[in-house]
């Protein structure tokens, strides 16, 4: 038997199982890579073969037809008649068109004469298969069939189908409006969802999709922001805004929504001497010992250095903008630290009443990131930098202070590194990864970090004493820093400004206020925590929580890390190693507000599952090619060895079976895990026959 007639027949054996399937992609996707491979070998065989897998495997029909460099002119006439019945009965089916417009595309204009390759073309729009439509468009190599695809993607409404084809084939001169309709549909997706932040992303610069969005809002009801958008657009006087509604709007909010209390100090830093103000205090923060009163501001507690005092500017009203003038307009601040009031009337609903006043409170300081969104991740670089502490919070200009690292690092480093300061928020570690990404000197290492969403799910779950399901834990752990402040401070944070423009200067007030608050919030809820479980409120208690980001050794380290990260390539532990899970959980430069879906302990314990197998799975290919609970073995005739190294089958491996045997449920595990491995390693070792055959 020839080497040709030899994998077909072991195809057709493995045909008999379909969990053996994958042993045909693997055998048909490398025999042309096996020395001595000659394509056009055994074509009688080579055709049975090919019609029974476009009855039984449609998927490997085209992968025979390819590895055998089959054609049309090599079958017989009643060959050449199956085979166009067996195409045309994969193109009536969707689950299966991919393969027989595969086909089609493989023997070329003598099969593609026989169809009508317009109604084929229009049956794949018509069933989503766009990656399908494209590349037989793309093959066949006509203008004309582009354009009709193009058109039927128009026609039924699929405009990110034509858009793509149009930019793919550069068909923008027959179809120049194309890309303005995908726009506006996905922009009255977007406004239809209520995410305003990424709609006006997606706006960008188009004039028209500028007024559409400002429109959406108004409908909307989004008053306040149809006003800001209106004058980040230029679009003043285009659209009228009744004074009494947009108070009405303006009081709507600050009722639903968390308010920055009207006592605390906002300080705007974006330049050297702004650095050193804050270094000062952040100072006088680490040399606090015990804390009886949150009052202790800047601007009114006396206690600041008076150099910073004499140059404390206050702004009101108006002068809120100006005070985020920077960068773009190319102008210095004069002030060392500049105090931005905010327009709140009413302190946070809670923090009042939760916050035992005359408790002694660890130092701890808010921290939170905002960057421009884009689409590459890590791609753009951190724009603002909010740190807090109880009654003052600094917006740090990080696109200003580029060319200034070693006076950032030497104003934040000394609070950075400090085990006796708490620094808090939700997914802290994706930020400090990023912040350390772009901004190594400063931020390559971060003691004592908590994030307050692992000790929300550290609390209210481990601590019940009741067993969970992987599943829930993971879900319990995707608390968002606006979910905290629901539950612990009463009321959840406005996010309408999540997804916004950080990268520009001046920065809005509503782009101020919000990011201020997502640091002061993350300080409010630490005290908040605490008040409702003892053990938070102490340096021994928060130990099991804390963590550190340590850049020059890998990441997180130290302490009861288990948040959301991201698992390293092997199916390491992920909680040691890379990127807190909050990194880009809503994919546009804020991490405050979400995690990812995958813990590093799961993968820790997935990770040990597998090595637990790895003895047993050594063992069970001691038999030779037998396979564990498949049942299938080649009958066709092997030469040499091969055919003498196929070994007793093995019975199949079951976790009822095992049990019945008195078996322990961990050792069924571990079986199970041991059978699942065989399946994967199954196609590399009979491929390692096949070699050993030649």
């Amino acid at each position: 038997m020839g080497l040709g007639d030899f994998l077909l027949s072991t195809v057709e054996e493995a045909l008999a199982s379909p969990e053996t399937a994958a042993i045909c992609h693997l055998i048909l996707d490398t025999c042309s890579e096996l020395p001595g491979w000659h394509p056009h070998l055994a074509p009688h065989h080579a055709t049975g073969v090919l019609l029974r897998c476009a009855a039984e495997q449609p998927r490997l029909a085209p992968k025979v037809a390819a590895a055998f460099h089959m054609t049309v002119d090599a079958l017989s006439v009643p060959d050449q008649v199956a085979l166009l019945d067996a195409i045309s009965g994969l193109l009536d089916a969707s689950a299966t068109s991919a393969a027989g417009v595969a086909l089609l595309l493989h023997f070329g204009t003598p099969v593609q004469r026989h169809f009508h390759l317009e109604a084929v073309l229009e049956d794949l729009v018509l069933s989503n298969q766009d990656p399908v439509a494209t590349r037989m468009v793309q093959q066949l190599g006509s203008r004309e069939m582009q354009c009709l695809y193009v058109s039927f993607c128009l026609q039924y409404g699929q405009l990110r189908s034509a858009n793509n084809a149009v930019r793919a084939f550069g068909l923008q001169h027959e179809y120049p409006d194309v890309e303005r309709l995908h726009k506006a549909k996905q922009l009255d997706k977007m406004c239809s969802k209520g995410l305003w932040g990424v709609a006006g992303q997606y706006a960008g610069e188009d004039p028209q999709l500028q007024r559409t969005l400002v429109q959406a809002m108004l409908l909307a009801g989004e008053l306040l922001l149809a006003q800001e958008h209106m004058l980040s657009f230029g679009l003043q006087g285009e659209f009228a805004i009744s004074p009494e509604r947009l108070a009405e709007e303006q009081a709507r909010r600050r009722e639903q929504y968390l308010q920055l209390p009207s006592n605390i100090q906002l300080h705007f830093v974006d330049n050297v001497d702004a650095l050193v103000s804050m270094g000062q205090y952040l100072e006088r923060l680490l040399q606090q010992r015990r804390q009886g009163s949150v009052h202790h501001s800047i601007a009114a507690g006396g206690a600041a250095p008076a150099a910073a005092k004499s140059a404390t500017a206050v702004l009101q009203g108006e002068q809120l903008l100006q005070a985020a003038a920077v960068g773009a307009a190319g102008a210095a601040s004069s002030s060392a630290v500049e105090d931005i009031p905010t327009d709140a009337s009413e302190h946070v609903a809670g923090p009042a009443a939760v916050v035992d006043r005359d408790a002694e409170m660890l130092p701890a300081l808010g921290l939170d990131l905002e960057w421009q969104p884009t689409d590459a991740e890590n791609s753009s670089p951190p724009s603002l930098l909010q740190l807090s502490t109880d009654t003052e919070v600094f917006l740090v200009d990080l696109l200003a202070l580029a060319s200034h690292e070693a006076e950032l690092a030497a104003a934040l480093t000394p609070a950075l590194v400090s085990d006796r300061v708490f620094k808090l928020g939700c997914g802290i570690a994706s930020d400090c990864k990023k912040l350390a990404d772009h901004h190594a000197a400063a931020f390559s290492l971060v003691r004592s970090c908590l994030d307050l969403s692992v000790m929300w799910r550290s609390h209210h779950i481990e601590q019940s004493g009741k067993r969970s399901t992987a599943g829930f834990k993971r879900r319990a752990g995707e608390v968002s820093l606006s979910m905290l402040a629901q539950t612990v401070l009463g009321k959840p944070l406005d996010k309408s400004q999540q997804v916004s423009n950080w990268g520009q200067r001046p920065l809005s007030a509503q782009q101020l206020s919000y990011a201020a608050l997502d640091a002061y919030a993350a300080v409010q809820i630490f005290r908040g925590m605490g008040q409702e479980h003892h053990p938070l409120r102490t340096q021994q208690g928060l130990s099991h929580h804390a963590f550190n980001y340590d850049r020059r050794h890998g990441g997180i380290s130290g302490g009861g890390h288990h948040s959301p990260a991201r698992r390293p390539p092997g199916g390491g532990n992920g909680g040691q190693t890379g990127s807190n899970g909050g990194n880009h959980a809503h994919g546009h430069g804020h991490s405050s507000s979400g995690t990812s879906h995958s813990h590093g302990s799961s993968g820790s314990e997935g990770g040990s599952r597998g090595h637990n197998g790895g003895p047993q799975a050594a063992a069970a290919f001691s038999g030779g090619a037998a396979v564990m609970g498949l049942g299938w073995s080649p009958a066709c005739s092997l030469p040499g060895s091969f055919a003498g190294s196929r070994g007793p089958r093995v019975a199949p491996l079951h976790p009822s079976g095992l049990a019945q045997a008195g078996r322990s449920k961990a050792a069924a595990q571990r079986q199970v895990a041991t059978r699942r491995m065989l399946l994967h390693l199954l196609p590399m070792r009979l491929l390692r026959h096949v070699t050993c055959l030649l």
